[in-house]
Formats: C-alpha cells, structure tokens, sequence
C-alpha cells in the first residue's frame, strides 16, 4: 500500500487526508496516538494502544488521517471484509476533533475502497452518526446489539 495524500482547500486553510502506508507509520503515529487516547472510550473495550501500529503495519487495518499546517486532528481507521458475495468497507472508529467539517474525506476513503472492489461501506457508531452521515449518503439499516457476557460460568 502506498501513502496516498489527498488535498482539499477549504477557505484559507489547507487540509489533507492521508492514507498512512506501514513505511510512514512510524513518522504519523506519535502524531496521532494521543488522539486515539484521548477517545479509548471507543475502542477501549476491543484494542488496546499497542494493538493498533501491528495492525497497521500488516495491512489488517488501515488508518486514514486528516491534518492542517500545525496538527493532525482526526483520524478513522477501516478494514476490508470479504465475504463470499461481496466485499465491505468497515469503517471501524473516528477519533479526533472537527470531524463534521471534514466528513467530505471520508468519500476519498470509499473511492479507495471501490477500486479494491469494495460494494458497500458500513459504519456502526453512537446515533448521532446517522443526523451527521446521513448528507454523505449513508443510512440506517440495522441496531448493533451487545451483550456483556463475561460473567458466565458453565453449567
């Protein structure tokens, strides 16, 4: 996977999106930890800090940047699921600031993910995601249920 820099003027600022190649990662992450950090509350319960460069760095996941001059600021990471009659992008978690003013990157994502043959995108998120992604195109289809098990014991 090479890195891919996509560009966007919006106004006087400059920001861009970057798909982070394993060869970069080791420049971008220190950069963006702490915004995964910050919001372990999304992912805190599957992943842990650690987990996420070996992910990255073996193409199981992929993470997508979004920065100004001065910072990166949001970060979302996928990964691409094949199933026996089609492929899906998952977008798995969103961490960072200013995210409803750069959703319009997250079409460069799926652009991405259509010429690996991808035919559907798939977010499952808190509900306000649907008031914010539903101009992007994106619609309710389903509830995510869970259930803590931990507590069980065999019979």
């Amino acid at each position: 996977m090479t890195d891919r820099l996509l560009e966007a003027t919006l106004g006087e600022e400059v920001r861009q999106l970057l798909l982070v190649s394993p060869e970069l990662l080791p420049q971008v992450w220190p950069q963006v930890e702490p915004l995964f950090l910050q919001h372990e509350d999304i992912w805190g319960e599957y992943y842990t800090i650690e987990s996420f460069p070996f992910l990255f760095q073996r193409g199981i996941l992929q993470l997508w940047t979004v920065n100004d001059e001065e910072e990166f600021f949001l970060a979302w990471v996928t990964s691409l699921r094949t199933f026996p009659k089609t492929k899906v992008l998952e977008i798995l978690l969103i961490v960072g600031d200013r995210m409803k003013d750069n959703l319009a990157f997250l079409d460069c994502t799926e652009m991405w993910a259509r010429k690996q043959g991808v035919m559907t995108s798939n977010i499952v998120g808190r509900e306000g995601f649907l008031r914010v992604l539903k101009p992007y195109g994106y619609r309710k289809r389903a509830v995510a249920l869970s259930k803590d098990i931990s507590w069980m014991r065999e019979h």
